[in-house]
């Protein structure tokens, strides 16, 4: 996997230095980049797990963006309307409250805000969609065993079930039940 920055694609968002501590152990050029693109890729990794949240009480997945106050989800996994409130679970195991700011079910969209800024790297939501063909990050709910799989856009195009949604993803995505808010990552 080749991560450069972590982004949200939306349609249902950091260098290491590695200075060895003496001569001899100083690896060559290529284990040099070779270990710098691992580092970087763990550090997307785990930006990516603690981004994400599981919804409480409820049975989906959400992302932590923008300034850490806002998460964003899918609207069928809200069960309430705007101004109600919504708990969501980090990875470790926190509880934060928020209250649901939008919901747009023409979309399958919804954004809670925060009483309290995450205290995790919030993913930025991209500005524009990939294409076919690139590499996304899919990591799923972190209350289930796994690592994040890497996933092919296949195409963009009508979702019958989201007719508002020009442009819906269609990914290689192995997704379960309970998936549904979780991010799609480039």
């Amino acid at each position: 996997m080749r991560a450069t920055r972590l982004a949200v694609v939306l349609g249902l968002g950091c260098w290491v230095a590695c200075t060895p501590t003496r001569q001899d152990d100083a690896p060559g050029p290529a284990r040099t980049d070779d270990a710098r693109a691992e580092a970087v890729e763990a550090r997307e990794v785990l930006a990516l797990k603690d981004a994400t949240v599981t919804l409480s009480p409820g049975h989906c997945a959400g992302v932590i963006v923008a300034d850490g106050h806002h998460v964003l989800t899918a609207a069928h996994c809200i069960q309430g309307a705007p101004g109600q409130r919504q708990s969501v679970v980090l990875r470790d195991g926190r509880l934060l409250g928020g209250e649901v700011k939008v919901v747009d079910g023409r979309r399958d969209m919804a954004v809670l805000r925060l009483d309290a800024r995450a205290p995790v790297r919030a993913l930025t939501v991209a500005t524009a969609l990939p294409s076919p063909g690139d590499t996304l990050l899919f990591a799923g709910r972190n209350d289930r065993p796994g690592e994040p799989q890497e996933v092919e856009l296949r195409k963009l195009g009508r979702c019958p079930s989201l007719p508002e949604v020009p442009q819906a993803l269609f990914t290689s995505l192995h997704g379960a039940k309970g998936d549904s808010g979780a991010p799609v990552v480039r």
